[in-house]
């Protein structure tokens, strides 16, 4: 299983993004709204 971290400012396509990773067997393991969120949370 491969574990993602997903980046977007939009929270609608977060929640989009995380279900249909998540139906292709991905693991997201985070998400965040800017990419300094995405850094922090690395």
């Amino acid at each position: 299983m491969m574990k993602v971290l997903i980046a977007d400012d939009h929270q609608l396509f977060l929640d989009l993004f995380q279900h249909l990773l998540a139906e292709q067997g991905y693991k997201v393991v985070a998400t965040a709204l800017n990419g300094n969120e995405a850094i922090a949370k690395l």
